[in-house]
């Protein structure tokens, strides 16, 4: 684990205990591996089917705000964190403009796959917290 999300483990082992991959995402990987701390948690998570399984595996944690539902996106309060959840997805271009995404999401996607639409490198890698193995199908580190 990441030393300075350890506080997140006991949330980690919860969705693992339900089969799900949890992939710590983008901004907190990054600034990581550059030595930063980030208040910016994005967590996608593998093996999960739709939001209504997702808020009953939460719910010993709290609530899930379901803001950005259509985008597979989800708000999380956990602790002092404030984390984006997010289901495996693709994205195609539909219309102009930051939501102009027809989106899909899918419980089986793989990383790979799935980080192929973010919009950098080093924002395309991925930690595996269960595993601590850094997952970077991109070669965002390199661009480090």
């Amino acid at each position: 684990m990441i030393k300075r999300y350890s506080a997140l483990l006991p949330l980690i082992e919860h969705l693992a205990l339900h089969k799900i991959t949890p992939i710590l995402v983008g901004g907190c990987v990054r600034d990581h591996l550059l030595g930063n701390e980030s208040l910016d948690i994005d967590i996608e998570l593998y093996g999960v089917n739709d939001t209504i399984e997702l808020a009953e595996i939460l719910k010993p944690f709290g609530k899930i705000n379901e803001v950005g539902k259509s985008f597979g996106v989800y708000k999380f309060r956990y602790g002092t964190y404030s984390i984006d959840l997010s289901l495996p997805r693709t994205e195609n271009k539909s219309a102009k403009g930051h939501k102009g995404f027809e989106v899909q999401t899918y419980s089986d996607l793989d990383f790979a796959t799935a980080s192929r639409r973010r919009d950098f490198t080093i924002n395309a890698l991925g930690y595996n917290p269960l595993t601590h193995v850094l997952l970077d199908p991109h070669g965002g580190a390199d661009d480090l």
